[in-house]
């Protein structure tokens, strides 16, 4: 940094400060440490100029004041001569236009054409710090971020370890997890080393207590003299300057506060989402140039930084920005003290209802959970879910303790769990619906639509982790409560039928099975037409089902029929496609018709290696099947890695008491017996394959 900061002061045409006036805007975050670097480069380069002059410039005052005490310094103006101000730039400017070859540092510049007055046209360097982002062709900008983790860590254990001559695991463990509290933010880091120091304390007792303190260790009456300048001062100090240039950029600032700090995707969330919103950051949202002002007002200050994303734009803030803004939030009467008014020029007060809090949680909660998609757990909405998860996670953190609006924090919860039950994260699923289901069943009831809707959920889990027994009670409930709440002639009945008829195929009580996929298909075609995707899966499970019973010629026009729908409205290289691919090869396998099966198969295998990825369980299926084949075929060769492959990923994924898991172990033990007594003919069983 420090080189990139004089290579700009250097380039061409200014390489001698004695040519003409180069100037350079280091500029960051509050807390980057932009004037430490504006001293390492004064100390390092100090030889190549003829003085260094430090003006102070966050306010007016503070220049002026500086301004006066190098007038005096220099004698620029005799006893009794005018101390206008204008007077004191203009002797100022003429002494250095006289006396070329200085470094004019201007730092914590509030803005970049206040320094333009004092600043020579030729003569020397000037070197600018601010948290001001928009320089423009005033100075050459260069942006200060925060530390790398390596650099947190190694300033940390050099600052205690060396003094303190230890360090612990503990003490290590501690750093890494403050730094990345911290966000690697120099100021911080260095505000807590000063506390360690003052205090006698390590960083594990230090973690603690920010823990459970958060901004409050930063008090500036925690510190000496050399820390007078606090994070929730500086950072306040700017928040209140941009909301009073544009409200807008207050409103979105207090949005962001309760959102994951990194890459939040703010087109997806404010798109849909405005009847949830206050009314100054709708009208913000709703005028791109209003919108685009706010921004603006935060980049100004480096509160925010905005980038293009896939899906738009999407907006970051420092971790303990965000903590800033949650504690104006909290205290309600957060007033600028006297001596802070007099740094800012201006007095802004930062009072707010103590309701602000929950207000903002709440309309947080409300445009993630309806901007996170209904059907999450279907693999075309899993772009949109994985750049609103951690934002999702994030809101929940602040709004489940509280109990704020539990019908939205129930249906977040449940989105975020049908995406990990997708992603086959089946842990994370467990418990966000369990969550879920508390929440829904307290505030809804126990009879509510949405609370079937967990409750099947949950009843889907534990069918994919093979746990039969736990998911047929909580179909059976799932499917009473919505034939009594919904009626019996409602998609989601059929949707219960539907889940309750493949649990009971797949426990081999086809009798129960079969008018349960007739009924939930009658409901589907009548209430959602006979070319709609739920058709097709009802179409493809009976299919599935009449494959079981050897009822071939009953199967495949449904499986034809499924695959045509699913083809035609979701593509051909969606999931569901490929499961119908793979259900037509298995019924091609059992009629002995290998040929036209292992195309299939193969062709069903690519399909969800490239949506669903390597390791998902549905994957590991495909090659499960796959290989039975080629086992069939006596194709040792080809059979045993799919087998060892396919094992590996179902042990790792529902564990090795699943079903299909068992089913693999056993297809590769048999493989394994027949390679080395050179079985030529085996018998394998069709209940290893998999319709899923």
């Amino acid at each position: 940094m420090l080189d990139e900061i004089r290579k700009q002061l250097r380039s061409e045409g200014t390489e001698s400060p004695n040519v003409s006036t180069s100037q350079t805007a280091v500029y960051g975050l509050g807390g980057t440490g932009k004037s430490q670097l504006a001293i390492e480069y004064a100390w390092r380069w100090a030889w190549d100029y003829t003085g260094v002059l430090w003006l102070r410039c966050e306010t007016a005052q503070a220049l002026d004041a500086d301004l006066d005490a190098l007038v005096d310094d220099l004698e620029l103006l005799q006893s009794g001569q005018s101390r206008e101000r204008a007077k004191v730039i203009e002797a100022v400017r003429k002494h250095l236009s006289q006396n070329p070859g200085w470094l004019m540092i201007i730092d914590n510049a509030a803005d970049p054409f206040a320094t333009q007055e004092v600043v020579p046209r030729s003569g020397g360097h000037v070197l600018i710090t601010s948290r001001y982002a928009a320089w423009g062709s005033l100075a050459d900008p260069i942006s200060v971020g925060v530390w790398e983790p390596e650099e947190a860590i190694e300033f940390l254990s050099r600052r205690l370890a060396v003094k303190h001559g230890q360090w612990t695991a503990e003490e290590e463990a501690a750093a890494h997890e403050l730094a990345k509290e911290f966000g690697y933010l120099p100021l911080a880091l260095e505000h807590a080393v000063a506390y360690c120091e003052q205090k006698g304390l390590g960083l594990a007792g230090y973690l603690d207590r920010f823990q459970e303190h958060r901004l409050k260790l930063f008090a500036p009456h925690r510190f000496d003299g050399n820390h007078r300048e606090t994070i929730a001062t500086t950072w306040s100090l700017s928040i209140a300057v941009a909301s009073r240039k544009h409200p807008g950029a207050a409103t979105l600032l207090n949005l962001a506060a309760f959102l994951d700090a990194d890459r939040i995707p703010i087109d997806i969330i404010l798109q849909h989402n405005r009847a949830y919103l206050p009314n100054v950051l709708a009208k913000t949202v709703g005028d791109p140039l209003a919108f685009d002002d706010a921004t603006a007002e935060l980049l100004r200050y480096s509160l925010v930084s905005v980038e293009a994303g896939n899906t738009g734009r999407v907006l970051s803030l420092h971790r303990l920005v965000q903590e800033v803004v949650r504690e104006r939030l909290r205290d309600g009467d957060n007033a600028l003290s006297s001596s802070d008014a007099e740094r800012s020029d201006q007095t802004f007060s930062l009072s707010l209802d103590v309701d602000e809090t929950n207000h903002w949680i709440t309309t947080a909660l409300q445009v993630v959970a309806q901007a996170f998609p209904e059907r999450s757990h279907e693999i075309g909405s899993w772009p949109v879910c994985r750049q609103l998860a951690p934002h999702a996670a994030a809101i929940l953190s602040h709004a489940e303790p509280l109990e704020i609006d539990p019908t939205m924090t129930s249906l977040l919860l449940h989105r975020l769990g049908a995406y990990a039950l997708g992603r086959a994260e089946y842990a994370s699923a467990g418990v966000l619906f369990e969550r879920a289901l508390v929440i829904r069943e307290s505030a809804l009831g126990p009879e509510h639509p949405d609370t079937a809707s967990t409750i099947n959920d949950l009843g889907e889990l534990n069918r994919h982790q093979g746990r039969y027994e736990q998911a047929e009670p909580l179909y059976q409930r799932a499917l009473a409560i919505r034939k009594k709440a919904l009626g019996p002639e409602h998609p989601d009945t059929a949707e219960s039928l539907n889940n309750l008829a493949l649990l009971y195929a797949m426990a081999q009580r086809y009798e129960e099975a079969e008018p349960l996929y007739r009924r939930a298909l009658s409901i589907w075609e009548e209430a959602l037409g006979a070319q709609h995707t739920l058709t097709g899966l009802c179409l493809n499970n009976l299919a599935a089902l009449y494959t079981r019973q050897k009822r071939h010629d009953e199967a495949e026009p449904l499986y034809q029929r499924a695959l045509a729908i699913r083809e035609d409205l979701l593509g051909s290289q969606h999931p569901d496609t490929a499961q119908s691919l793979n259900n037509l090869a298995m019924l091609y396998y059992a009629k002995g018709d290998y040929e036209r099966a292992e195309p299939l198969f193969r062709r069903s295998l690519a399909i969800r290696e490239g949506t669903l990825g390597t390791e998902h369980p549905i994957t590991a299926r495909g090659i499960k099947n796959l290989a039975q084949l080629y086992l069939k075929l006596g194709r040792y060769d080809d059979a045993e890695p799919l087998c060892r492959r396919a094992l590996s990923i179902l042990e790792k994924t529902v564990g090795p008491d699943h079903p299909d898991t068992r089913a693999a172990g056993e297809s590769l033990m048999e493989l394994l017996r027949s390679r080395h007594q050179d079985f030529r003919h085996l018998t394998v069983r069709d209940e290893r394959f998999d319709n899923s």
